[in-house]
C-alpha cells in the first residue's frame, strides 16, 4: 500500500527498493571506513604515544620543580 491507501505500482516499490539500496551501500562503506580505521596501526600507535605524553609531561615538570626546590633551599 502507498500512502493514499492504493495498492504499490512495481515502479513505486522499485523506487523504495533502490532508495534503501543506497542507504545500505552508504552504511556499509562507514563501516568499512570505520574499520579501516580502527585497523590502522599507525593512529592506534599514535594515540597511545599521545595519551602516554600527556600524562608524562605534568609528572616530569613538577618532578623536575621538586628537585630544582630541593636543590635550591638544600
Amino acid at each position: 500500500m502507498n500512502a493514499n491507501g492504493s495498492p504499490a505500482t512495481r515502479a513505486e516499490l522499485a523506487a523504495n527498493i533502490q532508495r534503501i539500496d543506497e542507504h545500505l551501500a552508504a552504511i556499509r562503506a562507514d563501516v568499512a571506513e570505520i574499520r579501516r580505521r580502527l585497523g590502522d596501526p599507525g593512529r592506534w600507535v599514535g594515540a597511545r604515544l599521545t595519551g602516554l605524553f600527556d600524562r608524562a609531561l605534568p609528572a616530569l615538570l613538577v618532578g623536575g620543580t621538586v628537585f630544582i626546590a630541593a636543590r635550591l633551599t638544600g
